[in-house]
């Protein structure tokens, strides 16, 4: 699992998008993050992301911190939602609990 506080030491070789993105999912861990909230935070309103932008970009990012969409430990995805890094101890987090209050 990613850490919130090791974001520095994992900026190296990340794109600034992916960057933002995991910087976005990391401060909300626990939290589902929606598409439309990660678009908004990590591209400019002069020069807006959109869905497919933003998967591309996941999972790039995914890729690189070595997690893979269908055995995820770092980013789970939301289906029609967002996604969301998990919160704690590294121990892997149910995916599809109820998350309504802690939607961002």
């Amino acid at each position: 699992m990613v850490a919130p506080w090791s974001l520095q030491v994992l900026g190296c070789g990340l794109e600034s998008t992916e960057f933002d993105l995991l910087a976005a999912l990391s401060m909300a861990a626990g939290r589902v993050v929606t598409h439309d909230r990660l678009l908004r935070r990590v591209w400019s309103p002069g020069k807006p992301g959109n869905l497919r932008v933003l998967c591309t970009h996941l999972m790039k990012l995914r890729r690189k911190l070595g997690d893979d969409a269908e055995h995820s430990t770092d980013i789970f995805a939301e289906p029609g939602v967002g996604y969301r890094m998990p919160k704690g101890d590294g121990k892997k987090d149910i995916v599809g609990t109820d998350f309504g209050a802690g939607i961002l």
